[in-house]
C-alpha cells in the first residue's frame, strides 16, 4: 500500500541548521554547566530530536540555568538562523515525493515562528510543499497516524524513538551535517540513507 503522509524532521533533514545549533549548544554547555568539550558534544547528541529546553532538562533536571541558557541559545540562535542553507537537494526530492501523491509535513521541535520564517526567507518552494507541525513530534505522528501510514525521516536516533513511540515506519538520514552517521543507524538495524535523493528510491 503507499504511504500517504512523509514526515521530514526539519533541522538537519529540510534545514542545514544542525552545525550551527550543535555548535552553539555545546558552547553553553561547557559555558554554563563547566562540561567538558567530549563530554557536551555526546549529551548534546543523545539528546538531539527534542527541544533545546527538554534537552536540558533530561541532561540537568531542575537546574535553575536551564531557563537562563534556553533563552541565551534561543538569542544567539536566531541571530543567524535564517541565513542557514537548506539541506542541498532536499527541495527538489521533496517536490518529486509531492508529485508522486504524497502529503509532506515537516516536523519539529523549535518555535512555529522560527521554522515558517525560515521557510519564507530560505525555504523558496519548500513553503509551498510542506505544511509546518511544532512541538510534540510524537503527538503529531499519532495524530498523521490515525487517517493512514506514515514514514517519519529524521537524522537522530532520538527521532527513531519518537517514530517507534508513535507506530511510524523511521529512515534515518546520515549525510553531511546530520547528528547520527549511518554506522549509529546501522548499529540498531534501522533503515538509513546517507544521500537525500535516496529518499526517492527507499520511497517509491
Amino acid at each position: 500500500m503507499k504511504l500517504s503522509v512523509l514526515a521530514f524532521d526539519f533541522d538537519g533533514v529540510v534545514a542545514d541548521t544542525m552545525c550551527f545549533l550543535g555548535g552553539l549548544a555545546v558552547s553553553l554547555l561547557c559555558e554554563e554547566y563547566r562540561m567538558s568539550r567530549s563530554d557536551a558534544q555526546t549529551a548534546y547528541r543523545l539528546t538531539t530530536g527534542v527541544s533545546f529546553r527538554d534537552q536540558l532538562e533530561r541532561l540537568f533536571p531542575g537546574s535553575p540555568l536551564n531557563t537562563l541558557v534556553c533563552r541565551r541559545f534561543r538569542l544567539l540562535r536566531d541571530s543567524r538562523y535564517e541565513s542557514l542553507p537548506e539541506v542541498p537537494g532536499v527541495q527538489g526530492v521533496i517536490g518529486e515525493l509531492v508529485r508522486r501523491g504524497y502529503r509532506c509535513v515537516t516536523l519539529s521541535g523549535t518555535e512555529s515562528h522560527v521554522v515558517s520564517g525560515w521557510l519564507q526567507v530560505r525555504g523558496g518552494k519548500l513553503a509551498s510543499l510542506l505544511e509546518v507541525l511544532c512541538g510534540d513530534k510524537s503527538g503529531e505522528l499519532r495524530r498523521l497516524g490515525s487517517s493512514g501510514p506514515v514514514v517519519f525521516i529524521g537524522d537522530s536516533l532520538e527521532d527513531a524513538v519518537t517514530a517507534a513511540r508513535a507506530g511510524a515506519r523511521f529512515v534515518g538520514y546520515a549525510g553531511p551535517g546530520a547528528v547520527t552517521r549511518s554506522e549509529g543507524f546501522e548499529a540498531l538495524g534501522l533503515e538509513r540513507v546517507t544521500r537525500i535523493t535516496d529518499l526517492l528510491v527507499v520511497l517509491p
